[in-house]
């Protein structure tokens, strides 16, 4: 698989495990109707946050860093039930905290509440 990249290769197999840890080889997730906290894209600036819900509900996405602290809480309101795995769907985080200012790169959390549902995932961002 990684024949042929020369000094590359390396960084290619590093990059495959890292992707491989997070989540994001593989299959895509199928939805079988549960509520669900997904994975989280981002491209620049651009963060958005997949999730579904088996049924309405109040929605809330919290960002935290390693140490647990509050780093953005994005209230989304009551959501009807469905897919919100599409990036025009999905929750938007600008990547900016509480206070507005951009977050450093590093390890954070995030947790998906939809009523009595309640699931946190990790992710790394980088530059």
């Amino acid at each position: 698989m990684f024949r042929n990249l020369g000094t590359f290769a390396p960084l290619a197999l590093c990059l495959f495990a890292l992707a491989i840890v997070m989540g994001s080889c593989g299959p895509p997730k199928q939805w079988t109707g549960g509520t669900a906290l997904l994975d989280m894209y981002s491209h620049g600036t651009e963060t958005w946050i997949q999730y579904h819900l088996s049924k309405p509900a109040e929605v809330t996405i919290t960002i935290q860093d390693p140490d647990g602290n509050l780093v953005r809480k994005l209230e989304l309101g009551h959501k009807p039930a469905g897919n919100y795995e599409h990036r025009e769907r999905a929750a938007q985080w600008d990547g900016l905290d509480e206070q507005g200012e951009p977050v450093p790169n590093g390890t954070y959390f995030y947790t998906l509440t939809a009523g009595a549902f309640k699931e946190t995932r990790k992710i790394i961002l980088w530059d």
